[in-house]
């Protein structure tokens, strides 16, 4: 099967969106998480 590059380069991207979005998603739950836990420990203390 034969795909023109610039589909084949769309399909590439389109994968790499969305592996990037989803580090960028998991990058800024942990962030949100530790500045959450940070203002929880502070309270504590």
């Amino acid at each position: 099967m034969y795909f023109p590059p610039e589909a084949q380069q769309k399909r590439l991207s389109k994968a790499q969106f969305l592996h990037l979005a989803k580090e960028a998603e998991v990058e800024a739950n942990k962030r949100r998480w530790s500045a959450i836990s940070e203002r929880y420990l502070h309270q504590v203390k």
